[in-house]
């Protein structure tokens, strides 16, 4: 039986120990961050974003539930340090990008 939760992007009041209370019970998570989480609006990469959700991530593991971390964001930060002026819209383009990121 799967258990969905959705929380918004690192809003500092859903870290630390409301996360945990509410997955108590969770055994497994998967979340999922997209671009938007992970990129500014202007392609540069959300280094202290990324943090912050490395560090609740962290505490979510240590606290024995297995975490697994998927991301559409891949594409997007490699644009952005590949210096692109847009996503590419090709599949190698977006291979290279994701590679990349």
């Amino acid at each position: 039986m799967y258990k969905y939760y959705y929380f918004a992007p690192c809003k500092a009041g859903l870290v630390g120990g409301y996360v945990l209370a509410v997955l108590k019970d969770v055994k497994r998570l998967v979340v999922k961050v997209g671009t938007s989480t992970l990129v500014y609006d202007n392609g540069k990469t959300n280094i202290r974003r990324m943090h912050k959700l490395i560090s609740v991530l962290s505490d979510i593991e240590n606290s024995g539930i297995k975490v697994t971390l998927v991301s559409s964001g891949a594409i997007g930060v490699g644009t952005g340090k590949l210096g692109l002026p847009e996503r590419p819209k090709d599949t190698p383009g977006r291979q290279a990008a994701s590679t990349v990121g």
